[in-house]
C-alpha cells in the first residue's frame, strides 16, 4: 500500500532484468554461442526479485550467520546490496573472503545450471553472508533460472575432443525443486530441527 513502492518496484525489476539480459548476452559470446542464446531458449525464465533484510544481531558467530553457505541454483543472480558488507565468498583454498562491491555495481553470481552447461569452464560459487555486528543488512537478488522443462546439458563448446561431460543432463523445475526441498527445513523432514 505504500504510495509508489509497486511502480519503484516494477522500474528496479525491468532495469534487473535488461543486465541481466547483457550479461547472458556476454556469456553466450564467450561461450561460443549465439549472443541470444540463452534468451532464445525455448519456454520462459523464471526471475525471482526477492527483498531481503538481515536483522541487526550482535558479535559475528558464524553458527548464527544471515545466510549459511551455499550456490546459486539456476543460471545467474544478480545482487543489489546496501554496501553494509558481509557478503563472503569460498575461494579455492577452502578460506573464506569478503565480496567488497563498489558503490553503484552489482554482484553476479553465475549458479549451478551454468556450471553443467559449461562443463564446470564456469563454477557455481559457494558464498554466505555473515552479518556485520549491530547493523542491519538490505539486498536485492533477482534470480534467473531457465525455463522449467528445459534440458540443461554441456555445451558442445565446453567439451575438448576425447573428454566427456562432467554432470549428468537434468531438467530445471524438478533440479529447482530438489534444492528447495534440500534447503528449506518444511519442506525437508530430515532437516527437521
Amino acid at each position: 500500500d505504500l504510495p509508489g513502492f509497486r511502480e519503484a518496484w516494477q522500474a528496479y525489476f525491468d532495469e534487473a532484468v535488461e543486465a541481466v539480459l547483457r550479461v547472458q548476452r556476454g556469456l553466450a559470446m564467450a561461450l561460443g554461442m549465439p549472443p541470444t542464446f540463452f534468451e532464445d531458449l525455448p519456454g520462459f525464465p523464471l526471475h525471482h526479485l526477492r527483498m531481503i533484510h538481515y536483522p541487526p544481531q550482535g558479535e559475528v558467530d558464524e553458527r548464527f550467520l544471515g545466510c549459511g553457505a551455499h550456490t546459486d541454483y539456476g543460471l545467474v543472480t544478480l545482487l543489489g546490496e546496501d554496501g553494509v558488507g558481509g557478503l563472503e565468498v569460498r575461494v579455492r583454498d577452502g578460506s573464506w573472503i569478503s565480496a567488497t562491491v563498489p558503490d553503484g555495481h552489482l554482484v553476479v553470481n553465475l549458479s549451478d545450471m551454468l556450471a553443467i552447461w559449461t562443463n564446470d569452464r564456469y563454477v557455481s560459487n559457494p558464498h554466505r553472508v555473515v552479518n556485520p555486528p549491530d547493523m542491519s543488512r538490505y539486498s536485492i537478488p533477482l534470480f534467473v533460472t531457465p525455463p522449467y522443462h528445459l534440458r540443461v546439458e554441456c555445451l558442445p563448446t565446453c567439451v575438448e575432443p576425447g573428454e566427456v561431460p562432467k554432470h549428468d543432463p537434468l531438467v530445471s523445475g524438478p533440479y529447482l525443486q530438489s534444492r528447495f526441498d534440500g534447503t528449506h527445513s518444511y519442506r525437508n523432514p530430515l532437516a527437521d530441527v
